[in-house]
């Protein structure tokens, strides 16, 4: 990183009106989730084993299963289900106002200052991810313009992955509808907030639930920083967008370590923790299609984990029912859809020729992260001798081992091609069990405090706690270019140009994006930018063959074409070689040639393939 880079990086830290009054919406939803869900566990019954720092999961939780439940199987307009949500919310801080107990967790507050400083840095951030324009940015705006999930009698989705769950796009919809805008880091803010609340429990695992209130300032930022930059999963283009990773970490994490309190506790499990649980498990299968491997595998892990004492497990028969409830209804909505997920290929298609290749890119994935594959290998041991004391080390090592074939099976017989010999995000699907792992280090970690008297991790743990405020205070500050991976000028500048050509394209355009020496991003990058249902009918990239270029090119309802790189096979296309230093709309004339209408040069740099995208 130059200096150059961290002073112009400041430059873009100030939010806009609508960035600032964005994060203030995003405040008041995430209040009014953690309010619900602090009364679903005070008002459910006596306080347990409960985790009051799951709350905001749980009301979040609770939130997606409404709307799933009335978004599938009816017709009834998602604003009345939010006013619903929202009436629900006030109910709750009415009810907890007049019970008078603090709503706040144990050592929430300092966690929250903690994070002030990373929220007034990103405040200002913009989506900048390949699947965020894909899928994920179309999938919210979807809800906020038809304010209802795809369907029989409901216009065409944009998105790539229509079926895709909408847990997360809920955040920005709540969000939206305060604001009145599509709030494109709505999700990357909550995600941030919600490890923060993670950061309590990895506390409670080390510490022990008798001693979680007692919480100074050194502690919580070794804390924070144990559920953010000290985790070896931690990836902040994962956590900082709308993917649905982090999301999935934070769930199966709760989920796991909340199955185990119930399948755990000595006396009959009272109904705060049975519902947290519930919610949990639920919102786990909610968030992404592949989830439901997930929690099969940790349901094994459990079993394992209590093999000696197997009635235990029939506490989990409501949460396993309750969710399949959730899921199925959720189904219901995707087989209205009619498709939009990943299929599956014809077993005679499934790709074991390629099969050493697939391995060899995994195995550079693990020598690349060593940090993570290293300590999931070390927790694997511990599991393995301490087996009934490790119990969370457990189930991670059966989820770890487990999920690490599920992906060897999908680069098998769904990703076919390049995507399924490359390994394709092998590490970023990884990172989905990155927060049970610092649980699951943490719970060892705490055994190991309290069984030796002296043992030099409470030396150096004594020595390093105090640098946790600093690490999480200025960490950010010092890596901000790192954190705020969304400026770029090649970005910014292909969003400026399609602001000023969308009204140089009718309505009944059909628009090719033209990018044949790139990666295929600006094809979906300019297809959110236009807007709702955009013209763009294909897109050009380096993974298109020739013949496949020159039959896109040649598709007679084609009337623009958007060029940000060029190619010879373009370029005789066009009958004309497009400026180099800049980005061009074509459109075709009636007697079939290609005319520029448009040129917005470069500013800064002088080709856009110097800029990774």
């Amino acid at each position: 990183m130059h200096f150059s880079e961290w002073v112009g990086a400041w430059s873009h830290v100030p939010p806009s009106f609508r960035q600032f009054e964005e994060f203030l919406a995003f405040l008041v939803v995430a209040a009014g989730l953690s309010l619900i869900g602090t009364a679903i566990r005070r008002f459910s019954g006596p306080d347990d084993a409960s985790l009051p720092e799951a709350d905001l999961l749980v009301g979040w939780g609770a939130a997606v299963s409404v709307f799933v439940v009335a978004g599938s199987l009816t017709t009834l307009p998602f604003t009345v289900i939010a006013c619903a949500v929202a009436g629900v919310g006030l109910l709750s801080a009415v009810m907890l106002y007049r019970d008078g107990r603090s709503v706040v967790s144990p050592g929430a507050l300092k966690i929250l200052a903690l994070l002030a400083p990373i929220f007034v840095l990103i405040m200002a951030q913009t989506s900048s991810e390949n699947d965020d324009f894909a899928q994920w940015l179309p999938n919210l705006r979807y809800l906020l313009i038809v304010d209802h999930f795809p369907g029989p009698g409901m216009p065409v989705s944009d998105s790539i992955f229509p079926s895709y769950p909408y847990a997360d796009a809920l955040i920005g919809y709540l969000v939206g509808k305060i604001t009145g805008t599509v709030p494109e880091t709505a999700v990357d803010h909550f995600n941030l907030l919600m490890l923060g609340m993670f950061a309590l429990t990895l506390v409670r695992l080390f510490v022990g639930d008798a001693r979680t209130g007692r919480l100074d300032w050194s502690a919580a930022g070794l804390a924070v920083a144990a559920a953010t930059v000290l985790c070896p999963a931690f990836v902040p283009r994962l956590v900082l967008s709308n993917y649905a990773d982090c999301a999935t970490a934070l769930s199966l994490a709760y989920a796991v370590i909340l199955m185990l309190r119930l399948v755990e506790t000595e006396a009959p499990p009272g109904r705060p923790l049975l519902i947290q649980t519930i919610v949990a498990v639920t919102l786990l299968v909610l968030i992404k299609q592949a989830n439901l491997v997930l929690l099969a595998l940790a349901l094994g892990g459990i079993g394992l984990a209590v093999i000696t004492r197997p009635r235990a497990l029939l506490r989990l028969i409501p949460v396993i029912g309750c969710a399949a409830l959730f899921y199925l209804a959720w189904r219901h909505q995707v087989g209205k859809i009619g498709g939009g997920e990943m299929p599956i290929a014809a077993f005679d298609q499934w790709q074991w020729s390629s099969l050493p290749e697939t391995f060899s890119h995994m195995a550079t994935v693990v020598a690349n992260k060593g940090g993570y594959f290293a300590l999931a290998f070390a927790l694997t041991v511990a599991a393995l001798i301490k087996v009934r004391e490790q119990k969370l080390a457990l189930v991670f090592t059966a989820l770890f081992w487990g999920f690490t074939a599920f992906l060897t099976w999908v680069y098998l017989a769904v990703y076919l091609g390049y995507e399924g010999r490359s390994a394709a995000s092998f590490w970023r699907y990884h990172t989905e069990l990155g927060l049970l792992q610092m649980a699951a280090l943490a719970s060892v970690a705490g055994h190991w405090w309290h069984q030796s008297k002296r043992s030099p991790l409470q030396s150096a743990l004594s020595r390093i706690k105090a640098g946790g405020v600093i690490l999480v205070v200025a960490g950010p500050i010092l890596a901000l270019p790192y954190l705020r991976f969304d400026i770029n000028p090649a970005k910014d500048q292909v969003r400026e140009s399609v602001h000023a050509m969308t009204p140089l394209i009718p309505a009944d355009a059909k628009l090719l994006v033209a990018d044949p020496r790139g990666s295929g991003f600006f094809t979906v990058f300019v297809r959110w930018n236009l807007g709702f249902q955009a013209p763009v009918v294909g897109g050009l990239s380096v993974f298109n063959g020739d013949a496949d270029a020159k039959r896109q090119l040649s598709n007679p309802s084609l009337t623009h074409i958007y060029v940000i790189t060029t190619s010879p096979t373009l370029e005789q296309a066009l009958g004309a070689q497009p400026p180099a230093a800049g980005s061009s709309l074509f459109t075709k004339a009636p007697d079939g040639r290609w005319t520029q209408i448009g040129y917005w040069p470069f500013k800064g740099f002088a080709s856009i393939e110097s800029f990774k995208y």
